[in-house]
């Protein structure tokens, strides 16, 4: 039953944010419509009007990857956390850190292990995503040792920051203890609701 509740929490806090974020976004198109007359739809046309052929096929084909690719990434992350649970992975993992004797620690060395686990679980999908496919589109020009140099900055400083964050958490449900899921509800429910109903300034945009 706390789990289904902190769940359901997590659930409609990621829609009231949806929901302010696209109520925000409607009303400040309303109001930047009284400033200008910018027609989008006539502008974006006028734009497509200027590619070739070739040029519209292969923005289409990329789009319509993405949408795939949205569902294989889904996939493929089931694939992974099902490997961490039922192959045994999170438990050798939680073996090693076991070994650390402060409790705190524990979470932190367990979290990098997990986090850099992961990664290299993930790896063959990110290179796919944002080495193969966007070199197949032209849409960059990184080399495969400089993209490698940004994915290795962005995992470090998730293992950074991720692995103190998640330490901070657990030694926060320690506290806490039985009610740990009424604060971690709270927690991601408030934001939510404060979203949703909070008062709004808007300007218009020049």
């Amino acid at each position: 039953m706390k789990y289904l509740l902190l769940i359901t929490a997590i659930i409609f806090s990621s829609y009231s944010s949806f929901g302010a974020t696209t109520l925000q976004s409607d009303t400040l198109v309303q109001a930047s419509s009284h400033v200008t007359s910018f027609d989008v739809e006539k502008e974006t046309q006028k734009y497509i009007d200027t590619l070739t052929p070739e040029q519209k096929a292969k923005s289409d084909a990329y789009f319509k990857g993405g949408y795939w690719l949205l569902l294989w990434s889904l996939l493929y992350g089931i694939a992974v956390a099902w490997m961490f649970l039922s192959k045994g992975l999170s438990s050798k993992i939680k073996g090693i850190a076991a070994k650390v004797k402060n409790i705190n620690l524990q979470n932190a060395v367990y979290f990098i292990l997990y986090f850099i686990s992961a990664y290299l679980l993930s790896f063959p999908l990110n290179y796919y995503k944002n080495f193969y496919l966007e070199h197949q589109y032209d849409l960059s020009n990184l080399t495969f040792g400089a993209c490698m140099r940004e994915e290795m900055i962005g995992l470090a400083i998730m293992i950074v920051f991720g692995s103190i964050l998640m330490a901070l958490l657990y030694m926060a449900m320690r506290k806490v203890k039985e009610r740990w899921w009424i604060w971690g509800g709270c927690y991601v429910l408030l934001p939510g609701i404060y979203h949703v109903y909070r008062p709004r300034i808007y300007q218009p945009t020049f």
